[in-house]
């Protein structure tokens, strides 16, 4: 018979079913140190690896006795247990009230700052739309007070490793003259023109903009809830510093003087635009301008803001879902700029005059 822990020159011989269901219950968890060492006086196990040879009949011929362990096999079910890796455990699901004080930590640290937008109703109806004006009503929300910013941005990415639309597929939409051009490796972190960390992120896609918000806890606003925060008040304005033409801060950042003359774009100096210097060419650091009635900055001009509402016109077959963009950027013109105009952009199109600011609901 063939021994299978020697101590003190005496033989062990595990047959026994019991020790076999050892090795059925431990199945590959069993591993230890080379074979041969030695196992307690008392015919238990030290080591799994003992445990596990125990665990197996012994070579004998068919005439055998059979001898069992008995005092081995609890000891030996114990140290496979021991040798078994934990189990990771999972955290305790996070309560309401949990969430929101991280989400509100998170706000804190982002520097995102909102403004409560009362329940209301208002006639909305696009300038020159064929459609009948009709009245809309509004819950209360929170609307952030300025656009998300690259540095706001920057922390999103950093905080997630995530990659934007842009920096995939090799770059996005940028001026170029008096038109555009795709491509030329532009992303948020380079659009192509100088930019600060305070000022509106572009070249995000609404792919890229919606990863952000369910990141950050927050979620972008609707086309509604857009336009009458813009406007709001009564009487309801045409831009968010009121119906005149803009004079100094009370004004935003539009495609006026400084963008014909620098960029020369055709297009420009055309209505409110027409004489008028807002002192930047591309993006303004947010909130460089007079708030409007309700304290919201940059609701006309800097960047275009994506919005949640799909746009009413089907896209094309194969491009996918169309989405609202609202509130004029540094090269629109007038016509393009006021509270009501709208205009849609496809949720992987990624330009260096669009970008967003988020929303929240009431609580």
């Amino acid at each position: 018979m063939g021994n299978l822990l020697g101590v003190g020159g005496a033989s062990a011989r595990a047959v026994g079913v019991g020790a076999l269901a050892v090795v059925l219950v431990a199945g590959a968890c069993a591993h230890g140190g080379a074979g041969g060492a030695a196992a307690g006086t008392d015919g238990a196990p030290r080591t799994a690896r003992q445990a596990a040879q125990m665990a197996q009949p012994a070579q004998m011929g068919p005439t055998a006795p059979a001898a069992s362990v008995p005092a081995a096999a609890p000891a030996a079910k114990a140290l496979l247990r021991e040798a078994a890796p934990a189990r990771p455990t999972q955290p305790p699901p996070e309560s309401a009230e949990q969430r929101q004080a991280r989400l509100e930590a998170l706000w804190a640290r982002l520097g995102l700052q909102f403004v409560a937008v009362p329940a209301g109703e208002f006639t909305m109806q696009a300038p020159g739309a064929k459609e009948k004006p009709r009245v809309e009503r509004v819950t209360a929300f929170l609307l952030a007070r300025d656009e998300v910013t690259v540095g706001q941005f920057r922390q999103f990415v950093e905080a997630t490793g995530y990659r934007t639309a842009a920096e995939a597929d090799g770059g996005c939409r940028q001026i170029a003259g008096d038109h555009w051009e795709t491509g030329r490796g532009a992303t948020w972190r380079s659009p192509g023109f100088p930019q600060g960390d305070d000022h509106p992120v572009v070249c995000v896609s609404w792919a890229d903009v919606k990863a952000f918000c369910d990141w950050a806890g927050v979620r972008l606003p609707s086309e509604v809830e857009w336009e009458y925060a813009a406007g709001w008040g009564e009487p309801r304005t045409a831009y968010s510093w009121g119906d005149g033409r803009p004079e100094g801060r009370l004004s935003g950042n539009l495609a006026s003087e400084e963008a014909r003359r620098v960029l020369g774009l055709s297009w420009a100096g055309q209505g409110i635009s027409f004489g008028h210097d807002d002192g930047y060419v591309y993006t303004a650091p947010v909130g460089s301008y007079e708030p409007n009635r309700l304290g919201l900055r940059d609701m006309t001009g800097n960047v275009l803001e994506w919005t949640s509402t799909r746009w009413k016109v089907s896209p094309s077959p194969g491009t996918g879902n169309a989405f609202a963009v609202r509130g004029g950027s540094w090269q629109s013109i007038a016509s393009n700029a006021q509270v009501a105009s709208a205009s849609c952009y496809y949720w992987y199109n990624k330009s260096d005059f669009v970008g967003f600011r988020v929303a929240r609901d009431a609580p």
